[in-house]
């Protein structure tokens, strides 16, 4: 089960938990892989991704679970691998990852309340809460250009992809 952490947002979730439970994640891409033999449109997305080196490991632990079934004679292909930048730092370095990745997610949700330190559910600050920030607007630009670099294709996830104005912004 999940203990009670004081600030779960900032805490043991997503890749982070996955990763110090390799089996279960090994378990889900293989059940992802043998999934996608009905299926021509299945790729895999990791969120929470703070470094490099967890990009790595998750990229190691596909591989191993791509060879496994291939030895097991399954008829599998390869999927693309994407990455869901919400977590700033990693927006900041996104050219550390870019020669990694097939394609790539911006967790509009996590990365405003991150970079501008608002729980949007707190109804004391969630006034602050706001995508359309110049600070979140720069840092998705920033990824929006060195994803072009490297012709990496960028989609959005997240309240602000359906927000009429933000696309307006968005597409500016």
């Amino acid at each position: 089960g999940f203990a009670k952490e004081e600030n779960p947002f900032l805490g043991f979730r997503a890749i982070r938990r996955q990763l110090k439970t390799p089996e279960i994640l090994k378990n889900q891409i293989k059940a992802i892989l043998l999934a996608a033999k009905q299926r021509t449109n299945i790729q895999l997305l990791f969120p929470m991704i703070t470094e490099l080196s967890e990009l790595r490991q998750v990229k190691q632990i596909y591989q191993e679970c791509y060879q496994e079934l291939k030895n097991a004679d399954e008829q599998i292909m390869d999927l693309k691998i994407g990455m869901m930048f919400e977590i700033p730092g990693a927006l900041l370095l996104c050219e550390h990852f870019m020669p990694e990745l097939d394609f790539c997610a911006i967790g509009s949700n996590d990365l405003t309340q991150y970079v501008l330190a608002v729980d949007r559910n707190n109804p004391m600050i969630a006034h602050l809460y706001d995508p359309l920030h110049p600070a979140i607007l720069k840092l998705i630009h920033q990824l929006l250009r060195v994803a072009d670099q490297y012709d990496i294709p960028v989609s959005l996830c997240g309240e602000m992809a359906s927000d009429p104005e933000g696309c307006i912004i968005l597409l500016g």
